[in-house]
């Protein structure tokens, strides 16, 4: 059984233009005013450690599939790795400075699947297995470039091996948990 979650009430004062954009987003997400403040509070909580390792560079998906389609997939596999590596390694010490352990899914799920947009997830949990899908409409390429991450990623979070599967637009990750 889950046990409940502890809540505190408190007051904040917020420019009237605010409060009825706060009820708009909260309307177009389907959620109370009160959960709508929660979550987006809780997701800047959770990013706001992670801005030195994720600094943002938006394009439309057109630009990013052209983009990508210029690329050498061996060399963006390689390149893909090496940051990869570095993310992972800076998310895990930020995350331990603030006492905190995220672990292999986790990161995976929330940090670059919710929070960064990399793809969507289809998963589940065994007892003894574990398995995502990595979903995404970028091509062949992107996924190359995801196997490369993810696998160097892992390393720093587990030492639990992991299998990966790709195609054009899924990466499949399976993990035997230690």
């Amino acid at each position: 059984m889950q046990e409940p979650i502890k809540t505190r009430t408190k007051a904040y004062r917020f420019d009237v233009r605010l409060i009825e954009a706060l009820g708009r987003g909260a309307k177009r997400a389907q959620m109370t005013e009160n959960a709508f403040v929660s979550e987006v509070l809780k997701d800047r909580l959770l990013m706001d450690p992670l801005f030195p390792a994720f600094e943002e560079v938006r394009m439309s998906s057109d630009t990013f599939r052209t983009v990508l389609s210029t690329s050498n997939a061996d060399e963006l596999e390689v390149v893909a790795s090496e940051i990869g590596r570095r993310h992972a390694q800076l998310v895990h010490e930020l995350y331990e400075s603030n006492d905190r352990i995220l672990t292999f899914q986790e990161f995976t799920t929330e940090v670059l699947a919710r929070h960064s947009k990399w793809f969507h997830i289809e998963g589940s949990k065994g007892s003894t297995r574990h398995s995502i899908t990595l979903r995404h409409t970028f091509g062949l390429k992107w996924s190359v470039f995801v196997r490369g991450y993810i696998l160097s990623a892992s390393s720093i979070f587990s030492k639990d091996r992991i299998k990966i599967e790709i195609a054009d637009q899924f990466v499949r990750i399976e993990w035997t948990p230690t």
